[in-house]
């Protein structure tokens, strides 16, 4: 089937606002300037979500849609993110660190005599100690000052300054607030926008959808649709019957609480994971309160009991009361004649990492850029797509579960997680390999994300194993003459210490951004 792009009858609807609704309306606006698009969204449904988390795919999404990072600070109550911070994940009340990639091509090597070739072999010596790579990580030196991985740079001669980025970034919002943002840029931008509620999608013949009739009886013609229906899932599921991949049987976490609670003047630059005795609480710093909620396993608390929960662990907070249930898991097709779910439309795993934006990114950019799905399609485009996508799932599940193979064994979900929760593949080649650190990269070769997450989470629940990780380390340093390690070890620290504090305090930055917009400098 070919759409012709010239033909004014060509019609791209959207069927659901929010987040992954307005991205994929202005990516496929950008994509394909010369198309129709309509963006059907009901006042009535409103948005789910007590604040969001994002990687930094979203900020380069914000670059190719022409936008900022300014504009999400500004408009949606934004705040500027490291990465994440893990905290009592073994039951002890410590925290380790999830820090995005550190940029390496700025010569801070040379200026700040930090070689990064040295991280493996430093790290390796870590984790034989039992110990999180705290101490060595820049992102987590950085975090622990409440600083941003950006420095000012200052010209004495001219009396003029610039910001550099040392890694990358990315966001927390308002999701309420970064949807009217976005659909007043999408209006501006030509999108047709309709408050409404779809009650019966038409097909045709061969299965494809030609129009959709609304609860007021209105029709709206369509070329091709992006189902962003999240939770409802009322195309690609209710309407298409896609066939579902549930992973419950890896992952049994299935119920949130989103609640609120207050902030004083220092905003971190991170987001916050705490372990719970029956799941974890995400708290995403805002500009005004922290984001947050609590995801726990339905079969061992009650709603009321995790309230209770709530409020003794974080006292004076407000329940947002939009529980919900979910369970884990894709569909395997997520796209289906002309339709294409985005986001939780198209399946969830859980928020630990905040994959579903990044997830939603991957899909559009897979279908519109790699395979150009709105333009030509046919089953075999189809079948690369949704293998692709189905993979990417699967990866997402694999990494998240291994976050939850800590040492914690205190409540009888975190012991029920190790003795009857099914392993991953990937997960389970590292455990046959005794856990050995060093079987990591031609373990997860393939997976989405990069063997450095997989080294900071594991060394962050104690996953490895020390005395495997102690042959290593003294293989790689035997034998090499006039070999120092400890001076070597110490030069190193020293250096993450001392340009973690060059970095700009967060809220200090937050209010540059926003009174002078010199953020551009630091893209």
């Amino acid at each position: 089937m070919i759409v012709d792009l010239n033909s004014n009858k060509t019609e791209i609807v959207v069927v659901g606002g929010g987040t992954a609704g307005w991205i994929t309306a202005l990516y496929v606006k950008r994509c394909y300037p010369e198309v129709n698009i309509t963006l059907i969204e009901s006042s009535d449904i409103g948005i789910l979500g007590a604040g969001e988390g994002t990687t930094p795919q979203f900020t380069a999404l914000l670059d190719e849609l022409q936008l900022t990072s300014k504009d999400i600070l500004e408009f949606a109550n934004g705040t500027i993110k490291n990465g994440i911070k893990f905290t009592n994940w073994n039951g002890d009340g410590e925290s380790y660190y999830h820090g995005f990639n550190i940029v390496r091509d700025l010569n801070y090597e040379a200026v700040f005599n930090i070689n990064y070739s040295q991280d493996s072999l430093i790290a390796l010596d870590e984790i034989s100690k039992g110990s999180n790579l705290n101490k060595i990580e820049f992102t987590a030196n950085a975090c622990e000052k409440n600083a941003v991985i950006i420095v000012k740079n200052e010209n004495h001669v001219n009396k003029t300054f610039s910001y550099d980025r040392l890694g990358d970034f990315a966001l927390h919002f308002n999701a309420v607030m970064l949807a009217d943002f976005l659909k007043k840029v999408g209006i501006e931008r030509g999108i047709k926008v309709i408050d409404g509620v779809v009650e019966k999608i038409n097909n045709d013949n061969d299965g494809n959808i030609t129009y959709l009739t609304l609860k007021d009886s209105t029709n709206v013609t369509c070329d091709f649709v992006f189902d962003c229906t999240g939770f409802k899932r009322l195309i690609i599921g209710n309407h298409f019957n896609s066939e579902w991949k549930s992973y419950k049987e890896y992952l049994p976490l299935n119920r949130a609480m989103p609640f609120f609670a207050k902030i004083d003047d220092k905003i971190p630059p991170y987001t916050e994971s705490i372990a719970m005795k029956y799941g974890w609480v995400w708290k995403i710093p805002l500009q005004d309160r922290y984001g947050c909620g609590y995801v726990y396993d339905s079969s061992f608390i009650t709603d009321e009991q995790a309230a209770e929960e709530i409020k003794a662990v974080f006292g004076d907070v407000t329940l947002s009361g939009k529980v919900f249930s979910f369970e884990p898991g894709t569909y395997k097709q997520q796209w289906k004649k002309n339709c294409v779910a985005i986001g939780l439309a198209a399946g969830f795993v859980e928020p630990l990492e905040a994959t579903n934006i990044w997830v939603a990114i991957l899909s559009l950019r897979t279908l519109l850029n790699r395979i150009k799905g709105i333009t030509e399609r046919d089953e075999t485009q189809i079948s690369l797509y949704n293998d692709a996508l189905y993979k990417v799932t699967e990866d997402v599940l694999t990494f998240l579960h291994l976050h939850y193979r800590s040492s914690r064994a205190d409540t009888p979900f975190w012991q029920n997680f190790k003795t009857k929760c099914k392993i991953p593949e990937q997960v389970q080649a590292l455990i046959d390999a005794n856990y050995d650190v060093t079987a990591i990269i031609p373990t997860i070769k393939d997976n989405l994300f990069v063997a450095s997450s997989w080294i900071q989470v594991g060394a962050g629940i104690n996953f490895f194993n020390k005395e495997e990780a102690s042959k290593s380390f003294e293989s790689l340093t035997a034998g090499i003459r006039g070999f120092n390690y400890s001076m070597l070890r110490e030069i190193y620290l020293t250096n993450v210490r001392n340009l973690a504090n060059r970095c700009i305090d967060h809220k200090t930055l937050i209010n540059i951004i926003l009174a002078t917009g010199e953020e551009k400098s630091a893209k």
